[in-house]
Order: C-alpha cells, then sequence, then structure tokens
C-alpha cells in the first residue's frame, strides 16, 4: 500500500483554512497520481492504492468540511465519492477473484464447478464495474477535474 506523502508548508501557525487547502491538495494529487496506472491496464495494486488515496482525501475532506463554502464542497465530496465507489466495485472483485483461485487449487476436481461458477460471475462483474470505472475517469479526464478540484482550493484559500 502507498504512503501519504508529507504535506508539504504545513506550519503549525497556519490559519485552519490555509492548513486545509494543504492536506486536501496533497492528498488528491496522492489520488490521482494512480489515474493513468488504474485508466490504461486496472493493475490492481493501482486501484487498490488509488482507492485508499481516496478514503483519506475524503477523510479530509470530512475534517476540513466547516472551513468551505458548502454547496461547491458538497459537490466535489460527491464526485471523489463516485470515484471511490468505482474503484471499489472493482478492487472488492478483485479480492474476491484472488480468493476463489485460491480456493479453487486447493479444492478436488470434483468440487470445483460451484467455485468457478461463481468466478465466471464475478469476471463478468469485474468487466462491467471496469468498463464504468473507465468510463468515469475518461469523464474526469474530459472535464479536466483535476485541475477544477486545484483551482478551487486555490480559489477558497
Amino acid at each position: 500500500m502507498a504512503k501519504a506523502s508529507e504535506v508539504q508548508g504545513l506550519q503549525a501557525e497556519d490559519e485552519v483554512r490555509a492548513a486545509a487547502v494543504k492536506i486536501l491538495w496533497t492528498r488528491f494529487q496522492d489520488m490521482w497520481n494512480y489515474r493513468d496506472a488504474v485508466a490504461k491496464d486496472f493493475d490492481a495494486d493501482a486501484v487498490h492504492d488509488m482507492r485508499v488515496a481516496s478514503r483519506r482525501l475524503r477523510t479530509a475532506m470530512q475534517t476540513f468540511r466547516p472551513c468551505f463554502p458548502r454547496k461547491s464542497y458538497r459537490e466535489h465530496y460527491q464526485r471523489i465519492t463516485g470515484l471511490a465507489d468505482a474503484l471499489g466495485r472493482v478492487r472488492d472483485r478483485d479480492v474476491q477473484l484472488d480468493e476463489l483461485k485460491a480456493d479453487l487449487e486447493r479444492l478436488p476436481k470434483d468440487q470445483r464447478s460451484g467455485v468457478a461458477a461463481l468466478a465466471e460471475t464475478l469476471h463478468a462483474e469485474r468487466k462491467a464495474a471496469r468498463a464504468d470505472l473507465r468510463s468515469l475517469l475518461k469523464d474526469l479526464d474530459a472535464t479536466a477535474y483535476d485541475r477544477e478540484f486545484l483551482s478551487y482550493l486555490a480559489r477558497v484559500s
């Protein structure tokens, strides 16, 4: 699992909103840095790391919610949550499939059919979840969401 980046320039003397902006900026960049690896080949580790980074960002956003204008902040929070949910749907299937693969290897051949059928279902679900995630990432790219989010933070700081 990727380690969270150190927040550069964070000082004890910073006002809360200024500190919040620095923290959110860093957590967003940590998450967004995995975007290419996730979008291009769905590297399972990259999906996991982006999901973890999105959780860190959402937690920071929840913590600092009172520092920002409600409506615009809520819209950004909902977009990040939507991305995290899409990542979760892919990651959950990846984990389940890994566990089933290990189960299949341990089972006698005459007991594998049910597990194999479940694995086929999970493969189909993962394929659909990946398509949804790819579409969401494409939409975020098309709207330059990374610049939108960081510009928002710069404006409110």
